[in-house]
């Protein structure tokens, strides 16, 4: 019998070390830092403007002892900005307004990668998740790796985080983009991706509304700058326009709830991006001022 027991407690306890001694080398990524800052920075749980979202949302720069806070993370979708934001509620945080990110991406996927899991346990429910995208099985297995297993298949993440986050730090981010030339950019228009309104991301967006609404929370949806290479791009199935009709005609029957469109400011102006989507240093400051004017003149920004 000891025989028998000897190896699987030295399998379980060598688990338990392996997925223990990930969570702390983990939590050094930056969406562990990020959640860091917000928590340090809100006193009193009180957030007059919280901003939720994809990587778009670090548009948006804020400063020390602001009233506007992030709690937005890189690959953010809808479904995972509802949870944090039920997370904060539940954990008792008033919450005035909510910017959420409202781009031409955000349906084309829903739910979590294999990625972060261990982070995306402290908020999001895997077993109403699975049951929300029909793959109850797959978000059971991200619930087992996030608890017990988490360090699976993701060694070389450690080599990566270290050496990418380095090579990260010694860029400028003053760098601009530069657009593929006119044929390139001509044959991803007319390649088709599959992009179109998925139901379990409109649902996510309908229940951030909702818990919105419940809680006297201002929802501002924000269009953040794009280029025109990464629209079109990212819209080769689907018309715009009918896109954001149809999500507008679920956002727009409640009442607080608020368009900000700056989504083509600097739609060919490339030296404003440092890739296809994602403003520069110098541009994030500009376009910040751009929000702060646009919350006065709509009587938020106190």
């Amino acid at each position: 019998m000891k025989r028998v027991l000897l190896p699987i407690l030295l399998v379980l306890g060598l688990n338990f070390l392996l997925n223990e001694w990930f969570k702390h080398i983990n939590k050094e990524a930056v969406i562990w830092e990020l959640d860091a800052s917000f928590f340090g920075n809100v006193k009193n749980k009180e957030v007059q403007y919280l901003i939720l979202g994809n990587s778009h949302s670090f548009g948006i720069e804020t400063y020390e002892n602001d009233s506007l806070i992030h709690f937005a993370s890189y690959g953010e979708n809808w479904a995972k900005s509802y949870y944090k934001l039920k997370y904060l509620i539940e954990h008792g945080y008033s919450i005035n307004h909510l910017l959420l990110n409202y781009d031409i991406t955000d349906t084309k996927q829903i739910g979590l990668d294999n990625k972060n899991l261990n982070y995306w346990d402290k908020y999001v429910n895997f077993f109403e998740l699975g049951n929300v995208t029909n793959n109850f099985s797959q978000y059971f297995g991200f619930w087992l790796r996030a608890n017990f297993m988490n360090y699976a298949g993701r060694y070389f993440e450690f080599y990566e985080y270290y050496t990418l986050s380095q090579n990260q730090n010694e860029k400028s981010q003053e760098a601009t983009f530069t657009p593929p030339d006119f044929i390139q950019r001509h044959n991803i228009e007319e390649n088709c991706f599959g992009e179109i309104i998925v139901e379990d991301a409109k649902f996510y967006l309908e229940k951030i509304v909702e818990i919105c609404t419940e809680n006297n929370i201002q929802l501002v949806l924000v269009k953040y700058p794009i280029t025109k290479y990464h629209y079109y791009k990212h819209s080769t199935c689907f018309e715009p326009t009918h896109y954001y009709h149809k999500l507008n005609s679920v956002v727009l029957a409640y009442e607080n709830v608020l368009i900000f469109d700056y989504q083509k400011i600097y739609f060919e102006n490339y030296t404003k991006f440092r890739d296809g989507h994602h403003l520069s240093g110098a541009a994030r400051d500009e376009f910040s001022s751009l929000i702060r004017e646009e919350l006065e003149r709509t009587k938020f920004l106190q």
